[in-house]
């Protein structure tokens, strides 16, 4: 990685403006009391822009999903039931559009921007459901709290 970022910066540029630090500071100055070495300068590599992976909006939506999914079979683990299909079969077709979305990434096709946008619609319909789904289990373990051993979490 270091060794990208040496590549990055052109040296006329580190030595110009090494240049114009020692001619400020390197000799003896009013501003200093006494006379610094300048001959090993340091660049803070943080102020470099590199090209940084986000986590892009699918991947987002999909973990929602998953974390959604994974909370109602906990609740129905614990005896809490409600009328929905079983929450598998959501994983089963998030995992459907996952996959459709990661094999349409080829940019050269003038349809695959079209297809992933299709699928990225689809993934958000999913998650539609499953959340809605998540919020009724949410308000069925407050109305009937008593009689499950799970407790709801208190946000401060």
């Amino acid at each position: 990685m270091l060794q990208t970022l040496s590549k990055l910066i052109l040296i006329d540029i580190l030595l110009e403006t090494s240049d114009h630090i020692m001619s400020k500071f390197g000799k003896s100055s009013s501003s200093l009391t006494e006379n610094i070495d300048l001959s090993s300068l340091y660049v803070d590599s943080t102020c470099v822009n590199l090209n940084v992976y986000h986590p892009i909006d699918w991947i987002l939506l999909k973990d929602a999903i998953k974390t959604i999914v994974k909370s109602i079979k906990c609740l129905r683990n614990h005896g809490l039931k409600n009328r929905i299909s079983q929450p598998d079969g959501f994983v089963k077709q998030e995992n459907r559009i996952v996959m459709n979305m990661t094999l349409s990434r080829s940019h050269r096709r003038n349809e695959s921007k079209k297809k992933r946008n299709r699928l990225f619609w689809e993934l958000k319909r999913l998650l539609r459901t499953v959340s809605g789904h998540g919020v009724r289990y949410v308000s069925l373990l407050h109305k009937e709290q008593k009689r499950y051993t799970l407790s709801v979490a208190k946000s401060e």
